[in-house]
C-alpha cells in the first residue's frame, strides 16, 4: 500500500511539473563569479607548488533538452586563482630563518575547461531549477613564481617555471533560472570542479644554477558561485 501511495505522489508531481513547463527549456548562458579553492588545492604542500586563494571564474554554457526535464550540454570556461604569496613567503621563512627579507612575485593558476553531460531541469512556477553532471578535459597552467631570499651578505633567487598538464575532470552543481523578461532570465550559480592533473616542478635556483624536475600528482578543486544571464529557446 505505500508503494502505491509513492507512486501516486511522485505521478501527480511529474503531471504538475509538465504542465509547467510548456516547453523544453533549451539554453544558452553566460556566466561569472568567485572561484574558490578546496581541499588540496587550497593548501598545497609548497614544496611541491604554490597554494592557491579565491579568485574569479567565467563560462559560456548550454543544453538542448530531449524532454521537459533531461538534456544534454556543454560547459566551457576558465577559473583562475592568484597564488597565496603569505603562505608560500611563511614556508621559505622557516627554511631560512636568518633572512633579512623574502619578496614572492608570482602569477595566478589558470584552470580552463570544457565539460560535456547531462542537465536535469525541475520547474518551480516560473523559476527553472536545474542540476548538472558533467565530464570532460581540465587543462592546469601551473604559475611562474619567482621567490627573491635577500641572506645576510647576499641574495638568492629561486624560480617555479609555468607548466601546464591536461586531465580529465568531473562538473557537477545547481543553477536557479529567474524570469527577467520573456525568455531573458537571471541565473544563479553553485558548482564544482575536481580534476587530478600530473604536474611538474621545475625549479631553478638563478644564483647557483642549480635545476631540478619533479613530477606528482595533485587534487585541482574549486567550489565556483556566481551569477549569469540565460537565454532559454
Amino acid at each position: 500500500m505505500r508503494s502505491v501511495y509513492l507512486f501516486t505522489i511522485v505521478f501527480i508531481i511529474c503531471l504538475s511539473a509538465n504542465a509547467q513547463l510548456k516547453r523544453n527549456p533549451h539554453f544558452i548562458s553566460i556566466n561569472g563569479g568567485i572561484s574558490m579553492p578546496v581541499g588540496e588545492y587550497k593548501s598545497f604542500d609548497t614544496a611541491y607548488v604554490s597554494s592557491a586563494k579565491a579568485g574569479r571564474y567565467f563560462g559560456l554554457e548550454g543544453a538542448f533538452y530531449v524532454t521537459k526535464f533531461l538534456g544534454f550540454g556543454t560547459n566551457i570556461g576558465a577559473f583562475i586563482n592568484p597564488v597565496d604569496e603569505k603562505e608560500l613567503a611563511k614556508e621559505f621563512g622557516e627554511q631560512y630563518i636568518n633572512n633579512r627579507s623574502i619578496t614572492i612575485n608570482s602569477d595566478e593558476w589558470l584552470n580552463g575547461y570544457a565539460m560535456l553531460g547531462m542537465y536535469l531541469t525541475i520547474p518551480i512556477k516560473k523559476l527553472r531549477l536545474d542540476f548538472k553532471f558533467l565530464g570532460g578535459a581540465v587543462n592546469s597552467e601551473q604559475p611562474l613564481v619567482e621567490i627573491i631570499i635577500d641572506e645576510q651578505g647576499g641574495q638568492s633567487v629561486i624560480v617555479n617555471k609555468s607548466t601546464d598538464a591536461l586531465a580529465f575532470g568531473v562538473n557537477y552543481g545547481a543553477h536557479l533560472r529567474i524570469p527577467i523578461i520573456s525568455k531573458l532570465y537571471l541565473r544563479l550559480n553553485v558548482e564544482t570542479f575536481t580534476s587530478l592533473p600530473e604536474l611538474k616542478k621545475q625549479t631553478e635556483n638563478l644564483s647557483t644554477g642549480d635545476l631540478s624536475k619533479e613530477k606528482f600528482e595533485q587534487t585541482i578543486s574549486v567550489l565556483n558561485a556566481g551569477v549569469g544571464l540565460t537565454f532559454s529557446f
